[in-house]
């Protein structure tokens, strides 16, 4: 079973742990539905997400780590997740 998690800054917008990114908008009942990822140059899989009616792109592996690995320390960097994957 997948866990889902609201993605920090976005409240609109969901991430699983398995890297699948939902989007909740009103249309005449609030109604989640899948975005879907591109992948860029470097092999990485971008979602477009919105606020304040302005478009940002965002990693798919970033917000998983953001929303599924815990960051106790506050660190910047993604160092923290490669390295609890690595163990």
């Amino acid at each position: 079973m997948c866990q889902m998690r609201m993605i920090c800054d976005f409240p609109n917008y969901y991430v699983t742990d398995s890297g699948e990114v939902y989007s909740r908008f009103m249309c005449n009942n609030y109604r989640i539905r899948k975005r879907k990822s591109q992948m860029i140059n470097n092999g990485y899989l971008m979602v477009i997400l919105r606020r304040n009616n302005k478009a940002v792109g965002r990693l798919v592996h970033r917000l998983v780590a953001e929303a599924f690995i815990p960051n106790p320390e506050n660190k910047t960097a993604m160092e923290f997740a490669c390295n609890a994957v690595k163990r």
